[in-house]
């Protein structure tokens, strides 16, 4: 499936995103005429950028559509790569950071979604890939760094090649097809087999923060 594949391979370059000023964090404190303490504001920025974002990502991806939140997501990392290849400002570091963890809220908000809809019938399967995309690129990387540190090249090639990547995903995604979300949610509420039959009702203040809290240590 084209649309799995490009919501695969954006996943693959966040684990690129989710490192990648970390590093090369003694380059980025050369560029932006900082020390590494200024380096670690600028990645505090992703997080602030994803955490705000995510509030009302998921009402927006339910409303318009998989698809433009999935975009707006990839054109958010390609700004984000793009500008950290010029941007010789801390500030305006900053906030590129603050885009790359926006548009990651954006890209979990359709993406996620929009797997469970291609794969109704392995959604467990579906989640569990999307985090062997990103472990992969995340161990990649920096054997990568590595590399190129060892052969004394520049250390931008590390940023380039996700930028490629992420430009000719957002080109294939363009052409892609999501699934109508709107009408297998009618389809859901219309279907007899939709209904969910529990042991005991789940109380969301007791699951669903301990998934919360969860959620939020591991990452």
């Amino acid at each position: 499936n084209l649309t799995a594949l490009s919501i695969y391979m954006e996943y693959f370059v966040h684990g690129i995103q989710a490192i990648i000023i970390s590093q090369n964090a003694a380059s980025f404190a050369i560029l932006w005429n900082t020390d590494k303490a200024g380096v670690m504001g600028v990645i505090s920025a992703v997080g602030i950028g994803k955490f705000l974002i995510l509030f009302f990502a998921g009402e927006l991806s339910d409303r318009f559509g998989r698809k433009p939140l999935a975009l707006i997501g990839m054109f958010g990392y390609i700004l984000f790569f793009g500008l950290l290849l010029v941007n010789t400002n801390l500030f305006v570091a900053s906030i590129v950071a603050f885009i790359a963890g926006a548009a990651t809220s954006f890209l979990d908000a359709a993406s996620y979604p929009a797997l469970m809809e291609i794969y109704p019938n392995n959604q467990s399967t579906a989640s569990v890939i999307v985090k062997g995309f990103i472990s992969t690129s995340g161990m990649l990387l920096p054997i990568f760094i590595g590399f190129l540190t060892g052969k004394n090249m520049w250390y931008g090639w590390s940023i380039v090649l996700p930028l490629v990547i992420i430009v000719i995903n957002t080109i294939v995604m363009f052409g892609a097809e999501f699934p109508d979300h709107k009408k297998i949610a009618r389809e859901e509420t219309e279907s007899e087999e939709a209904k969910e039959t529990f042991v005991m009702e789940p109380r969301y203040n007791v699951e669903g923060v301990m998934i919360i809290i969860y959620a939020f240590f591991c990452m």
